[in-house]
């Protein structure tokens, strides 16, 4: 190796040594941008507007839970809900629950 390196100037190693480290730089510059891209659009970028892909949403399971949550959220953007779920009387709380908050939303319900 040290055989190697007597025969390149020193001209050239330093030459070589500031290539090695502007690549370096891009890359990690690179890495960085990636990040910083993969955060802003998970955690800062805003939500879609939901009605450009349609009037209505279906929410399965709407009575307890993830579900229910769900589907009043998708109430208060303004979407109309169809909710589906085993239990008719829940899926009536639950439908009068999002039209008293949201009077403007329409509501069906489907149990299975």
């Amino acid at each position: 190796m040290t055989a190697v390196l007597s025969l390149v100037s020193p001209r050239h190693l330093y030459l070589a040594k500031q290539a090695a480290q502007i690549i370096g730089l891009l890359v990690l510059a690179k890495i960085g941008l990636t990040l910083l891209s993969g955060f802003y659009a998970f955690f800062l970028r805003g939500g879609k507007k939901l009605t450009k892909y349609g009037k209505w949403a279906i929410v399965t399971g709407a009575t307890d839970g993830i579900g229910k949550a769900t589907a009043l959220e998708l109430a208060r953007k303004g979407m109309n809900i169809v909710l589906i779920s085993r239990t008719q009387s829940k899926l009536d709380e639950v439908a009068t629950e999002i039209t008293t908050k949201y009077n403007t939303v329409s509501v069906k319900t489907v149990s299975v």
